[in-house]
């Protein structure tokens, strides 16, 4: 059989990027409105790619952090789809754009399965696949009167437009138990026992395809994606890609280049698979 490609009808850039387009259009016609005022999501064309390099129709795949509920797409390429959030918010938005698949094509009822709580206390759940882009340490936390995750002297600009992105991201982050809500610290020991958690569910043969973005801290780069790669290969997974795609970055991040501030322009998508 002949071995994939990734994304093979899309360009990449000089430094070997992938380049894909804003999904607007795809998620107005799948998704509820709501998913498209959230300003964390994944981008779809991506997200398609990766299902279609990974996976096989009639495999089961699961997003452990499921968000606005993104993955439900691939219930549309043959594929059965699991989403698990801690948020209740998020969950019911999920069931609403979930109403709208069924809407346009009924067979779909028992192909997307949603799951409210925990991941840590839900898996280990056998599946083929797990798809998903973890939330990043304390982005929930609310540091000053004027924004997410960043001081006053961050927010030379329009405040108004920080306090209405963070009052979008604290709506969903009501939970106690929520990841994004911990310290750098209790988030790297949590997500360590989430990818070992992932291990346990994925079937021999199965992937984990892990989107994350490194971030800039007073002045230097913090490699997220170095920490990930590192800790799935001590936990038994094996390498099998790691891509980079030029992301457009979220609004905060949009806010802080226009600001002058140095921001990280590429987003990793890593691949391991289960012996």
């Amino acid at each position: 059989m002949t071995a994939k490609v990734f994304a093979p009808d899309y360009a990449t850039n000089k430094d070997g990027w992938y380049l894909f387009p804003p999904d607007a259009k795809m998620r107005e016609e799948y998704f509820d409105h709501e998913a498209m005022e959230h300003p964390a999501k994944f981008n779809l064309h991506m997200m398609m790619e990766i299902v279609k390099y990974v996976s096989e129709p009639g495999e089961v795949l699961m997003d452990i952090f499921g968000g606005t509920g993104s993955l439900m797409l691939a219930a549309n390429l043959g594929r059965y789809v699991t989403l698990l959030d801690i948020e209740d918010a998020y969950t019911k938005l999920q069931q609403k754009s979930k109403d709208k698949f069924v809407a346009a094509d009924p067979s779909l009822e028992h192909v997307i399965t949603l799951a409210a709580g925990s991941n840590l206390k839900l898996m280990p759940i056998p599946c083929h696949h797990i798809i998903t882009s973890p939330p990043y340490a304390g982005i929930m936390k609310r540091k000053s009167k004027t924004g997410i995750g960043f001081t006053d002297a961050d927010m030379a600009g329009d405040t108004t437009l920080w306090r209405a992105l963070g009052d979008k991201l604290l709506q969903y982050s009501k939970s106690p138990d929520n990841i994004g809500n911990l310290n750098e610290f209790y988030y790297a020991q949590t997500m360590e026992r989430v990818y070992k958690k992932c291990f346990a569910s994925i079937l021999p043969g199965g992937t984990l395809s892990v989107v994350i973005k490194d971030h800039i801290r007073d002045g230097e780069r913090v490699y997220f994606s170095k920490w990930v790669w590192q800790r799935c290969l001590a936990y038994g997974f094996e390498p099998m890609n790691w891509f980079k795609w030029k992301a457009p970055g979220s609004p905060f991040l949009q806010i802080k280049r226009a600001q002058g501030f140095e921001t990280v322009g590429d987003e990793d998508i890593m691949i391991f698979r289960r012996p």
